[in-house]
């Protein structure tokens, strides 16, 4: 019963901004806007977005040991198939599936892959808290609670980064104590296993090679953000700077923080519209920029995540078996 309401956390949070969304919006006004956006920019956005998922992929690879992590096309494939996965259930919770799937098909170690997967948001994080430190100095026309909010974001990567170090460092005592309190249980051996499997995929944060190599790769990545979002500005056209499109690939990252709903559906729009009042756009041309970028990004990912679920694993019942062992039973 707590899980299948867990489970409508999501949802709920997507319909609350939803409303807020669409609260007093002229829907007619949002329609004429999208019928005489050009097309063109919207196809370069596209290819700007689909880099960006290539260069994921890339950075998976070093963060899982370059030599003996499976192929880029391969991680580019099990990459996509937790967005899509994301698509359609709540909580973000094709990350599992990617991790399970990892495991399942190239017997990458599931507890390993959602470390480096730990490890991936906390680059995508920094990178959010870099953006947001140079909107906020370059432009003076963001409320006290937006700066605030920047400040609770920092204080809590810092808090992971310092439970991800203690993980790392002391995994030894943290799974004999998880032994010694759960005293021998099947339940226990299965959490000190995984515990102790998370602290060796933390061990990629020891290699300097590896960490420069996904810092840079993480700053190539937000930078196709940045110009997949310029490109939509482009396509209405909106007189927007880049600054703008920075602190909208802020906030539509906050907004991934939160219990979401399938796809993202209306916290991705929502908080686009909060990062462009501060700019003085419009409710309704917000929306219009809000609806198409993520109708771009949710076509692109919910097509190809699909094809790569189908090749890779077949069709419904075939899934089943491969990635969750037993549930065919």
């Amino acid at each position: 019963m707590a899980k299948q309401k867990t489970l409508w956390l999501g949802p709920l949070i997507g319909l609350g901004f939803l409303y807020f969304t669409f609260k007093g919006i002229d829907a007619r006004q949002i329609w004429i806007s999208i019928q005489n956006i050009d097309l063109s920019y919207i196809a370069a956005g596209a290819a700007f977005i689909l880099v960006q998922f290539i260069l994921r992929a890339v950075r998976w690879k070093f963060l899982l040991e370059y030599d003996a992590a499976p192929k880029v096309k391969q991680l580019f494939s099990v990459l996509m198939i937790g967005y899509f996965s994301n698509n359609v259930i709540p909580l973000r919770l094709g990350e599992l599936v990617r991790a399970q799937f990892l495991g399942a098909n190239y017997h990458v170690n599931r507890a390993h892959a959602i470390a480096t997967i730990v490890i991936e948001r906390i680059f995508d994080v920094l990178m959010l808290l870099t953006l947001f430190g140079l909107c906020i100095l370059l432009y003076d026309g963001f409320s006290a609670w937006t700066r605030r909010g920047g400040l609770v974001m920092g204080t809590g990567v810092l808090g992971v980064t310092l439970l991800l170090y203690l993980c790392r460092h002391q995994r030894r005592r943290i799974v004999a104590f998880v032994r010694s309190f759960a005293k021998d249980t099947r339940i226990g051996e299965r959490v000190a296993a995984f515990v102790d499997n998370f602290g060796l995929g933390l061990d990629v944060l020891t290699n300097i090679k590896s960490i420069v190599a996904a810092l840079v790769l993480s700053v190539l990545i937000w930078g196709m953000i940045l110009a997949a979002t310029v490109m939509v500005f482009l396509a209405f056209p909106l007189n927007l700077s880049f600054l703008a499109a920075a602190f909208v690939a802020v906030m539509v990252g906050l907004g991934m923080l939160l219990p979401a709903p399938p796809g993202n559906i209306g916290v991705f729009e929502g908080f686009t519209i909060l990062a462009l009042l501060p700019f003085g756009i419009e409710k309704e041309a917000a929306l219009s920029f809000s609806l198409t970028l993520h109708a771009l990004e949710l076509v692109i990912t919910t097509s190809i995540g699909f094809v790569c679920f189908i090749r890779e694993v077949g069709f419904t019942r075939a899934a089943a078996i491969k990635l969750w062992p037993g549930a065919a039973k």
